[in-house]
């Protein structure tokens, strides 16, 4: 799954973006960004119990904001992954995570209009579980810190104005606690935005 999406970003960018091989970075340096965007949560690595559905995909929302100066940057975040479940006729299993996030960003432009970023940082995350079977009611919560990694594009809608549409793959590694809570999961994300420069 995360090969297939990673080449999909990868291409999409090669192709708005052949033409710009000699591109420089805009005329200010030093840029400040603030944004958002809607998601695709996956998660990875569910232990289906026997004889159960799984709804493991989700909607997702984040924001973010950071620094760029040439050709790095930070960010600083937040993300709500949504929530995975699991029922069977004497089981009912739900899952969710949320965190806030730490990055930092190595930045490449294409053309004018178009910048790819590669991410890697650090997801502050937050977990609350609540489970039911035959034999009682099992609620827990976990927090902890998780790495995380990503590619992103960003093609500005006008080079007059610092609006810019975003595309973005991440993954999330170990998001969980399996001693507290009983489940840590690898997550999958995928989503469009909107980031605005100044």
């Amino acid at each position: 799954m995360s090969k297939t999406l990673i080449a999909a970003v990868a291409g999409a960018v090669v192709a708005f973006g052949a033409s710009g091989a000699n591109a420089q970075l805009p005329e200010d340096d030093l840029q400040f960004f603030v944004g958002g965007d809607t998601a695709v949560s996956i998660f990875q690595d569910y232990e289906r119990p026997p004889g159960a559905s799984v709804d493991d995909v989700d909607f997702s929302w984040s924001f973010n904001g950071g620094v760029r100066y040439k050709y790095a940057g930070v960010s600083a975040g937040y993300v709500d992954f949504g929530e995975l479940h699991a029922r069977a006729p004497a089981l009912r299993d739900r899952v969710e995570y949320r965190g806030a996030t730490l990055s930092g960003h190595g930045f490449l432009p294409l053309n004018e209009q178009l910048m790819l970023d590669a991410e890697a940082g650090v997801l502050f995350w937050q977990q609350d579980v609540d489970f039911t079977d035959a034999i009682g009611t099992f609620d827990a919560e976990a927090d902890d810190a998780s790495f995380l990694a990503g590619l992103g594009a960003a093609y500005q809608i006008s080079p007059d104005f610092p609006l810019a549409v975003t595309m973005r793959y991440n993954r999330y590694f170990k998001v969980g606690d399996d001693d507290r809570t009983g489940h840590d999961n690898d997550i999958d994300r995928v989503g469009v935005g909107l980031r605005f420069a100044f």
